[in-house]
């Protein structure tokens, strides 16, 4: 584990050139991992769900009543995910430079705009919330402060009552050379554990941890993977196929820096098993998409209908006022 340290902090050292060439970095005691998902619900056919994305979205929003605005170049919305659980629909909205994580939104009706009804605030030491992943009834936030980063799982299976239940500490030097973490996928497999796949760095730097057994308590690294075609992505979600395959999708806008107005695209990739153990990422398609508030270097996040099919969801990179009201945000929903 030291060795593979070592070759990560080097890398990382030379700058972004070198992340142009894809590398994979992986212990000696990578442990046996079937790469088979049980995510529901499942998607018939990612790619073709993918591309059958409209390109224009249709537009939401919510108020934020009583929470503080966002504003500034590191003060802006970070992910999204949207849940179903208990006859409601609801959404949950990262951010940063604040003391509160993630506000939980209410859509009574998705034709209507929402409102803020729960926040979850930052622990001591920590005011960044990147992309977050939702896996069943966990909601996994990433947050990190100027020397820690960790992943904090809640139980929302009641999303307006938010409840802890465990954290991965991702500071520690033999899991990685920085103490950021900027996106993170979950899902569940096939064997019953977890698989955690987290953006560092601006997702520059991608790694693969699967749980120890089937709870959420303790995760072991199986690789990281370096120098994706893209400058990085703000948000990252795994979907299952219903054959079992798994794909990771990664959203981002190509503006540097935002917010300026660049190309907001999603890329999507299935994971397979490669030489030694390593988990390769064969990119399979991507899709631009035509926001009119929204950008995908701020908050986004994908969704599964029940009738198994994919959304995305993305907000603008800030708040802003509505007719002299209270602070509001756009948000679009892209489908099929």
């Amino acid at each position: 584990m030291k060795a593979l340290t070592i070759a990560l902090a080097a890398l990382t050292a030379t700058g972004c050139a070198a992340l142009k060439t894809r590398t994979y970095f992986a212990p000696r005691d990578v442990p046996a991992v079937d790469l088979r998902g049980a995510g529901l619900p499942c998607v018939p056919n990612v790619p073709v769900a993918m591309t059958a994305l409209e390109p224009r979205g249709r537009e939401l929003g919510f108020e934020m009543g009583a929470a503080a605005g966002v504003g500034g170049f590191r003060r802006h919305w970070q992910g999204l995910q949207r849940t179903s659980f208990a006859g409601s629909q609801h959404l949950f909205v990262s951010r940063s430079g604040s003391a509160t994580a993630v506000l939980v939104i209410r859509l009574d009706s998705l034709a209507d705009t929402g409102r803020v009804v729960a926040e979850i605030p930052f622990a001591p030491g920590f005011d960044h919330a990147g992309g977050l992943a939702l896996a069943g009834t966990v909601l996994a936030v990433p947050v990190h402060g100027s020397k820690r980063a960790e992943v904090v799982f809640y139980d929302v299976r009641d999303p307006e009552r938010p409840r802890l239940i465990g954290a991965f500490d991702h500071s520690h030097p033999e899991l990685s050379p920085s103490s950021n973490v900027a996106a993170v996928a979950l899902t569940r497999l096939a064997d019953g554990r977890y698989l955690l796949v987290l953006g560092v760095r601006s997702s520059k730097l991608v790694e693969f941890h699967v749980s120890t057994d089937t709870s959420l308590t303790s995760f072991r690294l199986l690789g990281v993977e370096t120098g994706l075609a893209v400058r990085g992505f703000q948000s990252l979600s795994l979907l299952t196929q219903c054959d079992g395959a798994l794909y990771l999708v990664g959203a981002h806008n190509t503006a540097i820096p935002p917010p300026s107005r660049g190309h907001d695209h999603v890329h999507w990739y299935r994971l397979e098993r490669a030489a030694r153990g390593a988990i390769a990422l064969n990119e399979e398609g991507e899709r631009r998409l035509r926001c009119r508030h929204c950008n995908l270097a701020a908050a986004g996040g994908v969704y599964v209908t029940a009738e198994r099919r994919v959304l995305i969801y993305a907000t603008e990179f800030w708040s802003r006022g509505s007719g002299g009201g209270p602070p509001w945000v756009a948000v679009e929903e892209f489908g099929p």
